[in-house]
């Protein structure tokens, strides 16, 4: 009887109490605003993510890029880049080049995975999208130092001077959580011709 008056306490008392809290959603990341020099693109970037640029070297190879460094994972970071590849730039013949080369594998991987390209719009322009898995050393120097599983997602912009890229690069253990900023960056994307 003592036994059954306790189960009874342990598993009524606290349905009687209410329902329990709910923990509160995370705070979507706080953003600013970014402008490219001569106004080449702009959009909202999160405020406390670190802005990086070689300013020579985007000279140098006619391609304006913006990156973005957020939290690490497994002992990579999260990044963000957004770039302008101009017709007579160093890279890529166009951004088909760039889709091609991007978009399918070309090193015999096993392990990685690609997704189809996927015509869209970004900002009311014409944009392609695709994403990828790739295995990753963490230390290319070094391949003893372990690999990350990559979750990539790219978005290209067609332009009259060339093309815009936006691309996402994180541990894909972490990618979910951090997709909704790209995906923010994204949609604010505003690039010119």
């Amino acid at each position: 009887m003592f036994k059954t008056l306790t189960l009874m306490l342990v598993f009524c008392l606290p349905a009687c109490a209410g329902p329990a809290k709910k923990t509160a959603p995370a705070q979507p990341a706080a953003f600013k605003a970014f402008a490219m020099e001569d106004k080449l693109f702009s959009c909202d970037v999160p405020a406390d993510w670190k802005q990086e640029r070689d300013l020579e070297r985007e000279k140098r190879n006619k391609t304006p890029k913006l990156e973005l460094v957020g939290p690490r994972a497994e002992k990579s970071p999260v990044l963000i880049y957004a770039a302008f590849y101009a017709k007579d730039g160093k890279y890529f013949d166009g951004f088909q080049d760039f889709i091609d080369r991007n978009s399918k594998d070309s090193w015999g991987e096993t392990e990685d995975k690609y997704g189809p390209v996927k015509e869209t719009a970004l900002g009311g322009r014409k944009a392609f999208a695709f994403d990828r898995e790739v295995k990753t050393s963490i230390n290319p120097e070094s391949p003893s130092g372990g690999t990350v599983q990559i979750y990539e997602k790219f978005y290209v912009i067609p332009a009259a001077d060339g093309f815009f890229s936006l691309h996402f690069y994180a541990p894909k253990s972490v990618s979910g959580k951090h997709l909704p900023v790209f995906e923010r960056l994204a949609k604010t994307f505003k690039g010119k011709n």
